[in-house]
């Protein structure tokens, strides 16, 4: 949506979950020499300052990595995600998908970023070029496309890289956003049956009216395409009886690497309480598709 600014949202819980998803996907890839590309759909500015009108208006941050960040953490994925982070938050800063893949891929590996705000667009390419900048050896090579990340992730596959990763991650501020995450992702499953799709999407309550249930309809159409497996990490960090709106989020991971599961289970154990707004705080791992 082109009114859509993560800015107001930026590090918020929705975020600590992604990004650590993100991070320990990528990880998994980094293992083997072999390259890899990384696609994201929804790139956004790329890197935001928490100082900013944005953030402090909603300052959703001080819920979500304000809370973890200063706790030191005993799990090692979570002790990586905040070594991760640390570097931009000494600067008020939070870095979005984009920055944090750039910071973990090799000079090897490709990233395909795709944003169709008009500002954002603008704000990803000052924020990439600015990370490129600041790193003394080479990254990896990066596309910057302004366009529709749902029309674009099909027109670009099959990629000439067979491994990979697409995170697909829209607003939901409309409601079509879902049904479009099933058709893309249907569409670009066909094209590239051996990526990793990682798709990030809201947990709401009932005053979401034209927007409740549907994660859960589309989790279910997510299923029926198939994948080899599908696995989904749920943190909802408040009681959805509240009715405040979105009180967690979740992501749903097809073709999911070996060991993921595990791994966001262990962090996940320990970031739910450090988050939690009350005592129905809870995260789930499971597997609507088991690889056999």
């Amino acid at each position: 949506m082109l009114s859509y600014r993560h800015g107001f949202h930026a590090g918020n819980h929705g975020d600590v979950l992604k990004h650590l998803t993100q991070m320990l996907i990528i990880e998994k890839l980094l293992v083997k020499a072999k390259p890899f590309v990384y696609i994201d759909t929804h790139s956004g500015a790329g890197c935001y300052d928490l100082a900013a009108d944005e953030a402090q208006k909603t300052a959703e941050y001080e819920q979500g990595i304000g809370r973890l960040q200063p706790q030191q953490a005993n799990d090692a994925s979570l002790v990586r995600y905040q070594a991760l982070l640390q570097p931009y938050l000494a600067q008020q800063q939070y870095p979005g998908s984009p920055v944090i893949a750039a910071s973990l891929l090799r000079d090897t590996d490709h990233i395909e970023l795709m944003e169709l705000h008009n500002t954002e667009i603008g704000n990803l390419k000052t924020n990439l070029a600015r990370y490129r900048k600041q790193q003394s050896e080479q990254t990896a090579h990066q596309s910057i496309h302004h366009r529709d990340g749902f029309e674009g992730l099909v027109a670009i596959l099959p990629h000439a890289i067979k491994r990979g990763l697409v995170l697909i991650d829209p607003s939901y501020e409309i409601a079509s956003d879902y049904q479009q995450v099933v058709s893309a992702v249907k569409q670009a499953y066909k094209r590239w049956p051996t990526g990793i799709f990682a798709i990030w999407y809201p947990l709401l309550t009932q005053r979401a009216k034209n927007k409740a249930g549907k994660s859960e309809w589309m989790l279910e159409q997510l299923v029926q395409l198939g994948p080899k497996n599908m696995l989904v990490a749920e943190l909802a960090v408040d009681d959805p009886a509240k009715d405040g709106g979105m009180y967690g989020s979740g992501m749903a991971i097809l073709n999911a690497p070996w060991q993921v599961d595990e791994l966001l289970a262990s962090a996940l154990a320990e970031v739910t309480p450090q988050l939690a707004q009350d005592d129905k705080a809870y995260h789930r791992i499971s597997w609507m598709i088991e690889s056999e």
